[in-house]
């Protein structure tokens, strides 16, 4: 089940059909180090080492939703409005999280908060998530919100530490706002 905030996104998306650009929803890829089918799995088998635990090269990153069928400029959509954007508004969760039921009784939360926080200190200062947003964002030439258009060199963009986030389990989220 999708939460509101993806549904309205998907839908403010799907009203550029018609137009000159295309809806194709492109997002990062992220392959983790380490052994098993999916990422809990991966960050037990590394034995929450956060040394230990690395995107693989593999790994692609970028992230549009937008693409113009005449030239193929690329854009991100986001449901919001421009004069909204002074504060820092969550902009992508690429990293592994835990979203589901089925995951709360696959990794202890402590255990899983306590990992994180490690994993985002030791990345906060190793250039690995300014890397990663240079990655995500230099695939598009800006961001088309509710009520225009904006480039990616009026926006800057931070990773955060997400301590408030679903059932308490912690997220890493990029987040963005205006220059």
């Amino acid at each position: 089940m999708k939460q509101p905030r993806v549904r309205s996104g998907e839908l403010f998306e799907n009203t550029f059909n018609g137009t000159e650009w295309e809806v194709v929803r492109v997002s990062p890829k992220i392959y983790w180090s380490g052994k098993g089918r999916d990422n809990l799995r991966k960050i037990r088998s590394v034995d929450f080492n956060e040394n230990e635990f690395y995107p693989l090269d593999k790994s692609t990153w970028n992230k549009y939703d937008l693409k113009n069928k005449v030239d193929g400029r690329k854009r991100e959509a986001k449901k919001y409005k421009i004069s909204k954007l002074t504060n820092w508004t969550l902009y992508s969760e690429p990293y592994f999280k835990v979203s589901t039921r089925n995951q709360l009784s696959r990794i202890d939360k402590e255990d899983y908060n306590d990992f994180l926080g490690r994993f985002y200190q030791l990345h906060k200062s190793d250039g690995l998530f300014d890397d990663i947003i240079n990655k995500m964002t230099n695939s598009c030439e800006g961001i088309q919100f509710e009520d225009g258009f904006v480039p990616m060199d009026k926006i800057e963009f931070i990773t955060m530490l997400s301590t408030t986030e679903w059932a308490g389990y912690n997220r890493i989220q990029i987040q963005f706002k205006l220059k």
